[in-house]
């Protein structure tokens, strides 16, 4: 298992180095942190991690979009920038949120929603990268078999409104699967 620690600030960075904190997990959204953890990680070798986000939550929950031409181009120079110092590099999809923020989606924006989170991963991979794919709570699962199949890593994102229950039953049911 490998855990991921987010949310760095350089006043950590001295704390983080003398620990060994090798993971660090950040986001397109914030490219200061971002590079901020790139380095923390870099002076952590060997065996050190790094996951970047899209921020597509976060942009959402704002009201904002992300761009993906954007965020492959950035996603492609940190890979380039960093390939020296972080031994894996993750790249997270940008995957789509439905609906609008307070209102449930329904099941058609969920599955739209997920079939351009895909058109997002294909885009990604025509770019030369292989994106860890979100399969969210709510999504059909034959999406988790499409991405269990092409892919090694797999981001699982329990619904934040769904209760424990809910919750527990649809974790078992994923790694039925996986």
């Amino acid at each position: 298992m490998r855990i991921f620690f987010a949310g760095v600030g350089k006043q950590y960075e001295e704390a983080f180095v003398s620990l060994g904190v090798k993971n660090y997990l950040s986001s397109f959204e914030n490219p200061k942190g971002t590079d901020l953890a790139a380095r923390i990680a870099g002076r952590c070798q060997p065996g050190n991690a790094f996951l970047l986000d899209s921020g597509a939550f976060s942009a959402w929950n704002s009201g904002r979009m992300i761009d993906l031409r954007e965020y492959i181009s950035y996603a492609k120079d940190f890979v380039a920038r960093n390939r020296h110092a972080i031994d894996h590099i993750y790249v997270v999809n940008l995957d789509v949120i439905p609906g609008e923020q307070g209102i449930k989606p329904t099941k058609k924006e969920v599955e739209e929603a997920a079939r351009q989170g895909w058109d997002n991963m294909i885009q990604f991979e025509k770019a030369g990268l292989t994106p860890v794919h979100i399969f969210h709570q709510g999504e059909g699962f034959e999406w988790l078999e499409l991405i269990s199949a092409r892919h090694r890593y797999i981001g699982i994102s329990p619904n934040n409104d769904a209760s424990i229950k809910s919750k527990f039953n649809w974790m078992k049911r994923v790694y039925s699967i996986i």
